[in-house]
């Protein structure tokens, strides 16, 4: 975090949310703060974020939500943005540079995901906003907003921290991916990338540059995770497995789990899969792992899924899929169909026999799954691709640990009695775990300020 947050003398889980039971509190206002815009809702990151925003526009009414927006351009006249949006001015691109190559790569004090989106005008602006918003409640998303933290009174608002997943984690997972798979064109950057100079992105692409890069990162993401209960009333994540491993680590009690809070789709067709072995991809390729994914489902996988299953056929649903992923998917012939974007998903996934989600990075929820779940279709995944859900294997999946393993899993979920079992399953965990119906009270305990019970979410029985 940057000098000035952390000259803000760390505070004890009890004194953080003593300090913020002020007038505050009385305040029916809302501050997020974020430098990715959650509307159209087209990858998980921007699922988690828009379902806190509609929550707290429909628990609060949409004139008491501001949206601090750094570093992107909203649409304003999206449908959904019917609450109140302040961009805020996070300076020239050279400054930041300057802070990233200092503070980050040469000296090591901050990460470059907190250089990246930092600057003190864009502090000063969100210390004025809090001022004349007076929220009762501020939400920042990711570690990447947690310097401006001293931007926020404790005694004037609820402050709570998002991380979405422990970074750290992700970029170990990441150089653990590199090298159990070598041959993968695997993206380090991913969408952070639009954050960093060009000349860093291109060198970041060398695998040794890239693997001491995110070794650096995970060592200083690990620092200020560490630091951050501390820091606010409230840190969520959502996985259950690291909200326990950040519990031990800090002894904070103040680290919840949350879910992502998901609309029913606008339609939801009944199952007709007849046994024909349709398969789906769904991902938007703006996101480096998908195409990742399924650059090497079809160089590695597809040839032995066709041996076994002879008449497979795999959609592929999204946008902007690269000039040599359709190259490859070409070379099956009719066995593979680009279908684009898709408006209304319901008839596709209604006889899809199941989902292959063959990831090799990323992590936190992926909205490919839930949408799966929410339309009852059986997923064949790696762990990747079921991180953050109750999903395990056999309960609404089938699980394998490298894309290589899918087939036989694939031919699986033809048989018509299991493919019935798990689509069941996955309807029943999408309504009792990610509806916006499920998770009322937990969005209010957590945001509203209640209590609740550890991990503030339902889990589905088997």
């Amino acid at each position: 975090m940057s000098a000035d947050a952390k000259a803000s003398s760390p505070r004890s889980t009890s004194t953080a949310t003593e300090d913020s039971r002020g007038a505050g509190r009385q305040s029916r206002k809302a501050l997020i703060v974020s430098s990715s815009f959650p509307y159209p809702k087209d990858i998980g990151r921007k699922v988690m974020l828009g379902g806190m925003v509609d929550f707290l526009v429909q628990e609060l009414g949409p004139e008491n939500v501001c949206f601090a927006s750094l570093s992107s351009t909203p649409d304003a006249t999206l449908p959904e943005v019917a609450f109140r949006v302040a961009p805020i001015d996070i300076g020239p691109a050279s400054r930041r540079i300057l802070a990233m190559v200092g503070g980050s790569l040469l000296l090591r004090r901050h990460a470059l995901q907190e250089m990246a989106v930092y600057s003190p005008r864009a502090k000063r602006e969100l210390a004025a906003l809090t001022r004349s918003w007076q929220p009762g409640l501020v939400l920042l998303d990711t570690l990447r907003m947690a310097p401006y933290a001293s931007a926020f009174s404790p005694r004037q608002a609820r402050r709570v921290l998002y991380l979405d997943d422990l970074y750290s984690e992700r970029y170990l997972r990441i150089l653990d991916s590199m090298k159990r798979f070598p041959d993968a064109d695997i993206d380090a950057l991913g969408t952070f990338a639009r954050f960093l100079p060009a000349a860093l992105s291109r060198m970041a692409k060398d695998g040794f540059l890239a693997r001491r890069l995110l070794t650096g990162e995970s060592k200083l993401m690990a620092k200020q995770e560490v630091l951050a209960p501390s820091l606010f009333d409230d840190v969520l994540l959502i996985s259950d497995h690291e909200a326990e491993k950040l519990r031990l680590k800090t002894g904070a009690t103040n680290i919840r789990r949350i879910n992502p809070r998901l609309n029913e789709p606008s339609r939801v067709a009944a199952r007709s899969f007849d046994g024909r072995p349709i398969f789906v991809f769904l991902g938007n390729f703006d996101y480096p792992a998908n195409a990742q994914a399924l650059r090497h489902f079809l160089a590695k996988v597809m040839p032995g899924a066709i041996e076994r299953i002879p008449d497979l056929q795999l959609e592929v649903i999204g946008k902007g899929v690269p000039q040599d992923i359709l190259n490859l998917g070409d070379s099956f012939g009719k066995q593979v169909r680009f279908l684009g974007f898709v408006p209304d998903l319901a008839g596709a996934l209604a006889r899809a026999a199941g989902m292959v989600v063959p990831l090799l990075i990323g992590t936190g929820v992926k909205l490919k799954t839930i949408d799966a779940l929410a339309h009852g279709l059986p997923i064949i995944s790696t762990p990747l691709g079921i991180e953050g859900t109750v999903l395990r294997d056999g309960l609404g999946c089938l699980i394998a640990e490298r894309p290589e393993e899918f087939p036989p899993l694939m031919a699986q979920a033809l048989d018509p009695e299991t493919n019935a079992r798990l689509s069941n399953d996955a309807r029943r965990i999408f309504e009792a775990e990610y509806s916006a119906e499920a998770l009322q009270a937990s969005y209010r305990a957590i945001f509203m300020g209640g209590a609740a019970s550890e991990g503030s979410a339902p889990s589905s029985s088997s």
